[in-house]
């Protein structure tokens, strides 16, 4: 067949012509619709139990003896030396390449959490959410400085204990941060360097973990993608984020794991338990981070059940996963305080949207809320201020019971020009990437530095800011730039990525995953700049995966380097396949496997089924890149497949 390599070792084969014998009386067109739902799941024996040749034919068993002999008789010739030679030069490059990626993120990191001056974030007064469980306080000499200026020391004391209701995974960093500090004390207080610490390694262990999911993408496409990550992601707009008390930063951290996980779910050719409990363990932590980004973990749930007909876990596995992710989901929602769906909507209604109307009461009489309510001494104000109607617990619960957060999604649906003010004003905020909110011209930010470095209040650090300069220039403070930026990125992900099965479902979950990682930002009026800051997070990881998918297409189109893998992990085998066979029973060609030629052969095995023989041949690289489909209509019972990386050359196999 044109575009096949030549074969000249490969001893002929003779084959008596076989002749068909009626199907078994036990089999029949509902079995075989039954074997065809199973797709690549059916297993050998109904495979054979519905070929229309009967296996107890003697043709049959000797076309089986006789082929069995002669690929025991191919896996025994020499090994090319020089592809063995080859393969471990790759593994060895690639070793060196993931290390200098992981060790140059590893640099970057200590760099701003550890080397004077260290950087951190400023507290907007979230921090004893979770400092004062503990009873963890800043440090009396210092005092707490909201938003201008950092804070790493902190001291344990009755004055700072907190009764939140909140429960989140960051706890888990701050128990192990507090037994690391006890066990090296060297000052009186806790350094909160000690959680910075934690988080970094678990940030690597995250990124070790997607570059295994990596391997088997095209070397050239992985190194694309891993040096985008560490010019966009480490950098001072994130890092710093490690040496905190705000939530958020175990959803940065574990988001990396995740997304590669459910790629890895969706895209794999088979797989292991291994990679759907790590993975189901990565979204679990991000779904007990915050109620906020709660959604973001279940959108993922999917995952766990799309099979394909593939070699996937046992069920008991997944319902384990989901469990877990629903457990985390049910962590960080059932424990959420109850005057505050009060404030996040009172904060929306009268310091967002009531200041910019020209009646604000004819808004507020299509609500709930009371006519007796002090709407007039409430516009302009928010939660957090003591003149406001909405400032102790108990108003903001009973603002709640009359105005809650589905009375503001309907509010949305019947004023869209609303939400799009709402919008607006939110992606002016996101588009400046660490402006916590914006106050008509006023930006507020969170400082990255402490007082003892004499820089002035709210100083962001620009440490490798590459990226963000760029960003700032082009976008800051334009939310219509930044919309289409957005939009840009959802339409150029789904342009250039790979027709694979799987990919479409993993496009789908992304995008879904920033919609609602914006939408729940919309209900919220204050700090919508630094809320956004996971959704700016995703959006700079996509735009990563852009980078690579940008360079594939200038360098050639995807190839798998494995059999089975993440993203593109096909099946790289010579596989016997049988056309009749595929046109009765329907087995799906999207099956783990990565068509590259097609060669008449025997018909063998019990007839004219499909063989359980799959075998590497010595295939030259420069003939990998070619592919000549097979023809419609025409039976061939071998397509021949291989691996043009050097380890998958020669290496001789038997799968039964």
């Amino acid at each position: 067949m044109e575009g096949c390599p030549p074969f000249p070792r490969f001893p002929p084969v003779p084959v008596s012509p076989v002749p068909p014998v009626p199907v078994s009386k036990n089999v029949g067109p509902g079995f075989c619709k039954r074997i065809r739902a199973k797709a690549c799941r059916a297993t050998s024996s109904e495979i054979f139990r519905c070929d229309d040749f009967r296996a107890e034919t003697s043709a049959g068993i000797v076309a089986n003896k006789t082929l069995r002999s002669v690929l025991n008789d191919r896996m025994r010739w020499p090994r090319n030396k020089s592809a063995n030679e080859s393969a471990r030069s790759t593994r060895r490059v690639d070793w060196i390449w993931n290390s200098a990626i992981l060790g140059a993120a590893a640099i970057l990191v200590a760099w701003q959490l550890f080397v004077p001056p260290v950087l951190s974030v400023a507290n907007n007064g979230d921090f004893q959410k979770l400092a004062g469980a503990v009873c963890l306080g800043p440090d009396p000499r210092i005092g707490n400085e909201f938003f201008d200026y950092a804070n790493l020391h902190w001291r344990f004391s009755t004055e700072a204990c907190a009764n939140w209701p909140f429960r989140t995974s960051a706890e888990i960093v701050l128990h192990a941060a507090i037994g690391l500090d006890r066990l090296f004390r060297l000052k009186p207080e806790f350094d909160l360097r000690w959680m910075g610490a934690l988080y970094a390694i678990l940030f690597l262990a995250n990124i070790a973990w997607a570059q295994k999911l990596l391997r088997p993408v095209r070397p050239a496409t992985s190194r694309i993608l891993q040096i985008a990550f560490l010019l966009i992601i480490c950098n001072a707009v994130y890092i710093p984020m490690f040496n905190t008390f705000y939530f958020d930063t175990m959803a940065l951290v574990m988001m990396i794991g995740a997304l590669a996980g459910v790629a890895a779910l969706l895209m794999n050719g088979q797989v292991t338990i291994t990679t759907l409990l790590i993975t189901s363990g990565a979204l679990t932590l991000l779904a007990a981070s915050k109620s906020q980004h709660a959604p973001l973990a279940v959108l993922c749930l999917p995952a766990f059940w799309i099979t394909r007909g593939r070699a996937f876990p046992a069920p008991w596995a997944r319902v384990l996963g989901s469990v877990l992710i629903v457990a985390g989901v049910a962590v960080s929602t059932t424990t959420i305080p109850p005057d505050y769906a009060g404030a996040t909507t009172f904060d929306t209604l009268f310091y967002r949207i009531l200041p910019a109307v020209p009646d604000p009461k004819a808004y507020l009489g299509e609500t709930r809320i009371p006519s007796t309510y002090p709407w007039e001494r409430a516009i302009g104000k928010h939660s957090f201020q003591p003149d406001s109607p909405n400032f102790t617990s108990q108003q903001q619960i009973a603002f709640g019971h009359v105005f809650g957060l589905t009375d503001l999604e309907l509010f949305f649906l019947r004023h869209p020009d609303r939400a799009w003010f709402m919008m607006r004003m939110d992606l002016d905020e996101g588009s400046l990437d660490r402006v916590r909110m914006k106050v008509g011209e006023k930006e507020y930010k969170l400082g990255n530095y402490e007082r003892s470095t004499g820089k002035p209040p709210q100083t962001l650090s620009q440490f490798f800011t590459l990226w963000p300069a760029l960003k700032g220039r082009l976008l800051g403070g334009h939310p219509r730039r930044y919309l289409i930026y957005i939009l840009s990125l959802i339409v150029l992900a789904w342009l250039f990525a790979p027709r694979v099965p799987g990919m479409l479902w993993y496009l789908m979950v992304i995008t879904t995953m920033l919609v609602v990682a914006f939408a729940v930002v919309m209900l919220d009026g204050v700090d919508t700049g630094r809320h956004l800051r996971v959704f700016n997070y995703l959006t700079d990881l996509i735009a990563c995966g852009i980078a690579a998918l940008a360079g594939e297409r200038l360098l050639g189109r995807f190839e798998s380097r494995q059999n089975t893998g993440p993203l593109l992990g096909h099946t790289n085998l010579m596989r016997v396949w049988n056309s009749r066979f595929d046109e009765e029973i329907g087995v799906r060609r999207d099956c783990p496997r990565f068509p590259c030629c097609a060669i008449p052969a025997v018909h063998a095995t019990r007839g004219n089924s499909i063989l359980k023989f799959l075998n590497y041949f010595p295939i030259p690289p420069a003939h990998s890149r070619s592919f000549t489909p097979y023809p419609a209509g025409k039976e061939f019972d071998a397509l021949i497949y291989w691996d043009d990386s050097a380890g998958g050359l020669n290496r001789p196999r038997t799968v039964f």
